[in-house]
């Protein structure tokens, strides 16, 4: 799982986390969550699982327009 975020669904979950309403939503600190996505994808940590959260929730936010 930790190679498929950090290689082929990298562009996916940093489409899905950069997403404006969900960014607008107040849930996450913007700041930080880019910095904590991109320090996995160079390999500064290993939490896939937070990684993986953060996109569950955005694209969860989306299908239930709760994030708009």
């Amino acid at each position: 799982m930790k190679a498929m975020i950090r290689g082929p669904l990298s562009g996916v979950i940093a489409e899905a986390v950069n997403d404006p309403a969900f960014r607008a939503a107040g849930w996450i600190v913007p700041e930080e969550t880019d910095r904590f996505v991109l320090d996995f994808r160079e390999g500064r940590h290993n939490d896939f699982r937070a990684v993986w959260r953060l996109f569950a929730l955005s694209r969860w936010a989306r299908r239930f327009s709760v994030a708009a």
